[in-house]
């Protein structure tokens, strides 16, 4: 999204730019999936080398299958959320619902961003991403809100150098 307002993360500080992997369009911002406990549905890194994860009725959680299309651009669109499209030194803000790990019980951990050096080819693995983090975001920057499954938290941070193309960015 563009830089919110005063830390407004909420749909009306910003404009949304893009959307993970294969993110159903039309789902309320941190609404559970399919009717699971919303503390399991919080995921502050993508991990797109990872299967799907299947319910226990064996339906693919709506989201959850971030592997990568070819081309990416059919990961995007249609029933997915767009593609981010971004430049060099842009400022990019994420965010993420607070589900139960932004408790006032629970400490206060990183969302770390990744952002992969490979440009329009294949996923690297995890380790890889790993070693190329650009930014560490503190996870229960939140708004206030009597929700704390979805509450709206999130974070921005400058695009670094890379050269023009596709890129994998995980939070």
């Amino acid at each position: 999204s563009t830089t919110p307002r005063s830390q407004d993360w909420s749909d009306k500080g910003g404009k949304c730019m893009g959307y993970a992997r294969r993110f159903p369009t039309g789902k309320a911002f941190g609404s559970p999936r399919l009717g699971r406990p919303p503390a399991t549905t919080s995921r502050s890194t993508r991990t797109p080398t990872l299967p799907s994860l299947l319910q226990p009725q064996g339906r693919c959680e709506p989201g959850s299958d971030e592997t990568r299309a070819n081309p990416p651009a059919k990961a995007y669109g249609g029933k997915y959320g767009r593609m981010t499209v971004t430049s060099v030194g842009d400022t990019l803000c994420v965010r993420w619902p607070a589900k139960n790990h932004a408790a006032k019980n629970e400490p206060n951990g990183m969302v770390q961003i990744n952002l992969s050096k490979v440009r329009n080819g294949a996923d690297i693995s995890q380790q890889e991403l790993l070693k190329n983090t650009i930014a560490r975001l503190p996870y229960k920057n939140c708004m206030a809100g009597s929700n704390q499954d979805r509450r709206a938290c999130g974070g921005c941070f400058k695009v670094p150098v890379r050269a023009s193309g596709i890129y994998l960015l995980q939070w």
